[in-house]
């Protein structure tokens, strides 16, 4: 334990005030020796290897931007029968996770175990008949394998919604890192805000759904100054008023 917070400040070239933050939230390992805090140097060497990997993969990732419509190509559309509208959402899971094609460095066993514990902090079922599983954890360590699954179920479950609804959809979402994570979910809590989308869900529409969410990613390119070379006009009349 050789190093002090004034040798800290030196090699990450920070002030006192962020050490103490980081120690405060866990982010950096120390220790408190009478009174004083210390650091490992081998710790603190891997540490810094780590976060530096760390920033490289966001890096690398910030320049290829969310493509839903491909996302869900990767993942696929799966309908999928279940006879009881009161099936226990762990089942629920595991039938769905056996059923759907995923690539053959992902454990079902271990995603199975990941979802059923995101599930039991909080239900993932977030109102108008759609739930979105998800993991707490990344179980994904390539973005080549990134994915949404769409899940049509044939008969309406309860599901623990937020709303006390049963569900009819579910958006299965295999994140790469943790700010593609994030604007996935909010990608799709957006378009299942949407009435018109909601109904498409619900009626299992599988092309009408493709259309509407290549429909939205242009919009959001747009935005975003990505404005790509598209080539469906026809989907741009359909839903213009939406």
């Amino acid at each position: 334990m050789k190093l002090k917070i004034s040798d800290m400040t030196e090699i990450l070239n920070v002030s006192e005030k962020t050490i103490y933050r980081w120690i405060k939230s866990g982010k950096i390992p120390a220790y408190k020796i009478n009174g004083q805090y210390r650091f490992s140097e081998k710790e603190i060497d891997g540490w810094i290897s780590e976060n530096k990997m760390i920033n490289k993969v966001e890096e690398k990732t910030n320049d290829v931007p969310i493509n839903l419509p491909i996302l869900l190509e990767k993942g696929g559309i799966y309908e999928i029968e279940i006879e009881n509208e009161n099936i226990e959402v762990e089942e629920l899971i595991k039938i769905i996770v056996n059923t759907i094609n995923l690539p053959s460095n992902i454990s079902k066993n271990k995603l199975i175990e990941q979802l059923i514990e995101r599930e039991e902090m909080l239900s993932t079922g977030i109102g108008n008949g759609i739930a979105v599983p998800h993991t707490k954890e990344h179980i994904i360590d390539k973005l080549e394998d990134e994915r949404v699954i769409l899940i049509l179920l044939k008969n309406s479950i309860f599901y623990n919604s937020l709303d006390g609804e049963k569900i009819h959809t579910m958006f299965l979402v295999l994140s790469y890192v943790q700010k593609r994570h994030i604007e996935l979910l909010a990608k799709i809590s957006f378009l299942s805000r949407n009435s018109e989308f909601v109904k498409m869900l619900a009626g299992k529409e599988k092309e009408n759904i493709i259309e509407f969410i290549k429909f939205k990613k242009r919009e959001w390119d747009e935005r975003m100054g990505r404005v790509e070379n598209w080539k469906d006009g026809e989907t741009d009349k359909k839903y213009k008023k939406i």
